[in-house]
């Protein structure tokens, strides 16, 4: 965030989930949010991460596809550990190397789930069936390429975002080090002013 500001990031990521229907938002290293989640679905926002062990299984999840992307180097999807089930797809930021956050997406399922299973996962989760049941009917279904493509137009984001950021690192240590030298330069020619002045002193001494 000190190399893109937090405003173009989530304008970013409110614009990816627009055009793909999916859920995103962008996480630090360590998994702390640092955009606001841009479509987050109400599955996962109001009835599971409306718990304690929810919001812990969710972050648990978050952490296993993030360690995943972060092995490769690359985009990974895995269906959420949660209690959701759902697909989701974990994209690695790099800037000089180094990781600096996690693009996430997904929220989305690859076939209509069977209704009384639900309605027995939301049982066993202490929910109200009926309202289990008509969240997860508001998911998006989609082919698992389409979820893939999702994660690459991401990936491709990520990774222009992630060289401007380089980009705008490197004029900064650039402008860093020319002050430095600049202001080494002015105490040296301040060195060399006083020295002219004294030996100018000297020679003015020695011819009287």
């Amino acid at each position: 965030t000190d190399l893109v500001d937090i405003a173009t990031l989530q304008r970013i990521h409110d614009d990816v989930s627009a055009v793909t229907g999916l859920s995103s938002g962008l996480t630090d290293p360590d998994g702390t949010p640092i955009t606001k989640p841009s479509k987050m679905s109400r599955l996962c926002g109001k009835l599971v991460r409306g718990s304690k062990e929810g919001q812990q299984a969710c972050a648990d999840s978050d952490t296993k596809i993030g360690t995943e992307a972060t092995e490769t180097g690359k985009p990974a999807i895995s269906r959420c550990t949660g209690y959701a089930e759902l697909f989701d797809f974990a994209v690695p930021i790099t800037v000089a190397g180094q990781i600096v956050g996690y693009s996430l997406g997904g929220q989305v399922l690859t076939e209509v789930p069977d209704e009384k299973e639900l309605r027995g996962k939301a049982k066993r989760l202490g929910l109200d069936p009926a309202q289990f049941v008509e969240a997860y009917q508001q998911i998006m279904v989609m082919p698992m390429e389409q979820i893939q493509a999702s994660a690459r137009l991401l990936d491709t984001i990520a990774n222009v975002v992630s060289n401007l950021a380089y980009q705008k690192l490197t004029l900064e240590k650039q402008f860093k080090k020319l002050k430095t030298d600049n202001k080494q330069l002015r105490l040296t020619s301040l060195k060399v002013e006083r020295r002219s002045r004294d030996l100018s002193i000297l020679n003015d001494l020695s011819s009287t």
